[in-house]
């Protein structure tokens, strides 16, 4: 027999097979296969082969010597990312993977199966605990009677619509199907809709505290927050010359476990989840199938089974009531491709709420020069050498005071060194004292959302609502965040709407050459011509600046 045995390994062998073949793999367990066909850009078809799941990776067997020659090129390009495989050439498959190939006969990979067998497999409409047999001839004898009938996708998916997962986020080859298969024929999936409800104003685990040390505390997106403590200025100044202790706890906290998290999550948000290693941290964005954006998040990752998505509070009961539809695999996540879903469901869990418990999460914000210092005094011994290490976008998991934090280095003020503690609601009030307390000789005071909104603003950050969607509905590449929007993912929630949408107008920062505070609502005017709209603006207290942040026609932006 000759060669016709592909490895492929690595950690994104799974992922990167779901990507290339037309049947779905996620539920494959170890020693357990599948047939699946092999199609190129133009739709054309490389070859029918049958994967076998091994503990570590998966076997390929082609139909012949020839095709697993082209099969296994084809695969190396696509691992490499230097191939078009799509009519978007910004995409990129999710590898890379290792591919090797073994000289084998179909016995080894098939022992139980005798000449005329049907394979078993795994088709759209399988669940977990059952096969599907496909009446199908042995593989090798496949691509000769395809080829009779021609080798398009199209024709082939009438003659044998098992071998083809619909459901699948993306596979090479599905969009030249949308002809095929009438997109709102008997699908039952609903769309989603959200209705924000007006409540009770909510306070953070802190809230005594606030009113113990006189805060002035104002309504903030359905919280009572404290605005400032003294002065905005006095507060906007600490974060810049020693440090200030925020609470955040207003701040959305979600839990995502489970073995598809990873995948959950990339599907869902727009940066690109795969790159996070274990205890880093990035921002992204969630969209609607309409590719407008729902928030912006961070997503910290403990593993690659359990990740933290931390949301706005104005977008907190919005976002989890998202995360959970799109799992419940009821909701329509592309209106082009209804039958799309996640593959694997996940756990979710609000830990900013009560109904967490024990588990219940909040969120201090140390931000300034002196906030390492800070730390450093009262961090428990094991953890003060992974802190002086700590990184932008990396956390470490330690305790203060025998209480477990998570302690990332991360911030919303634009300062270089700033850090957000996850702790217990519990053990808030215990954790906030301390810091002010350890902080008092080092100028550390505790400020309030308008020095948070000042130094955001002074940073060039967006705020959602304001640079971000709002009455404008600002794409985040208009918010000149494009960075985290990962194009080359071949497909996420809203991805095609939001890469078809144009270019119109541009956020852009600005100084105020006269001593007046830009407004919200401000026009900007040029020449006797309106081109924009003030969405932020603010005195900087540190450049001794009027600043702001305005929306302009995308000719002037430059």
């Amino acid at each position: 027999m000759s060669e016709r045995l592909l490895k492929i390994s690595g950690k994104r062998a799974e992922t990167f097979l779901q990507q290339v073949v037309t049947s779905d793999i996620s539920s494959l367990k170890s020693g357990e296969s599948l047939s699946s066909l092999l199609f190129n850009r133009d739709g054309i078809l490389l070859d029918a082969i049958t994967l076998k799941k091994r503990e570590k990776g998966f076997l390929v067997l082609c139909s012949n010597a020839k095709k697993m020659r082209l099969v296994k090129s084809w695969l190396k390009e696509l691992s490499n990312g230097y191939i078009i495989f799509d009519e978007d050439i910004l995409a990129k498959i999710n590898g890379p993977v290792i591919i090797g190939g073994q000289t084998s006969t179909f016995d080894k990979l098939h022992p139980h199966l005798s000449p005329g067998d049907s394979l078993p497999l795994r088709g759209a409409g399988a669940t977990n605990k059952e096969h599907r047999i496909a009446r199908l001839p042995r593989c090798e004898a496949w691509p000769e009677r395809i080829k009779e009938r021609g080798k398009d996708i199209k024709t082939i998916y009438k003659e044998y619509p098992e071998l083809f997962s619909l459901s699948k986020p993306y596979f090479v080859g599905q969009k030249r199907l949308k002809e095929v298969v009438s997109p709102h024929k008997n699908h039952k999936k609903r769309a989603f809709f959200y209705e924000e409800k007006e409540g009770k104003l909510k306070k953070t685990p802190l809230y005594p505290e606030h009113l113990r040390r006189g805060a002035k505390i104002s309504p903030f997106a359905g919280w009572e927050m404290p605005i400032f403590y003294t002065s905005i200025i006095e507060e906007h100044q600490a974060v810049r010359r020693t440090a200030a202790l925020f609470d955040i706890g207003h701040m959305g906290i979600i839990e995502i476990k489970g073995k598809g998290a990873t995948s959950f999550l990339d599907i869902v948000t727009t940066n690109y989840v795969w790159w996070l290693k274990d205890k880093e941290s990035f921002y992204s964005f969630v969209l609607n199938p309409d590719g407008d954006v729902l928030d912006d998040v961070m997503i910290y990752r403990k593993n690659g089974k359990n990740y933290l998505l931390v949301c706005n509070c104005i977008n907190q009961e919005k976002i989890w009531n998202w995360l959970n539809v799109v799992n419940s695999k009821q909701y329509l996540i592309d209106e082009d491709y209804p039958q799309k879903e996640i593959k694997e469901k996940v756990i979710l869990r609000n830990l900013s709420k009560q109904s967490a418990g024990k588990e219940q999460k909040t969120i201090l914000a140390l931000q300034g020069p002196n906030s390492l210092l800070v730390l450093k005094r009262i961090i428990a011994e094991g953890g003060l050498r992974r802190l002086e290490k700590l990184q932008k976008r990396e956390f470490i998991e330690t305790a203060i005071a025998g209480r477990e934090v998570i302690i990332a280095c991360a911030g919303y003020t634009g300062e270089k060194i700033g850090f957000e503690l996850f702790l217990s609601s519990a053990d808030s009030g215990l954790i906030w004292n301390l810091l002010l307390k350890e902080g008092e000789g080092l100028g550390v005071i505790p400020a309030g959302l308008g020095a948070r909104d000042s130094t955001r603003t002074e940073a060039g950050f967006p705020l959602w609502g304001k640079e971000l969607a709002g009455k404008f509905n600002i794409s985040p590449i208009e918010a000149g965040a494009g960075f985290y929007v990962k194009f080359h993912k071949p497909w996420f929630v809203g991805r095609e709407v939001l890469l078809r949408k144009k270019l119109r107008k541009r956020i852009i920062s600005f100084e105020m050459t006269e001593r007046a505070i830009p407004r919200e609502g401000y026009p900007v005017i040029f020449k006797n011509k309106r081109i924009g709209e003030v969405t932020s603006g603010t005195f900087s207290p540190f450049t001794e600046k009027y600043i702001g942040l305005a929306y302009l026609n995308i000719e002037y932006s430059d």
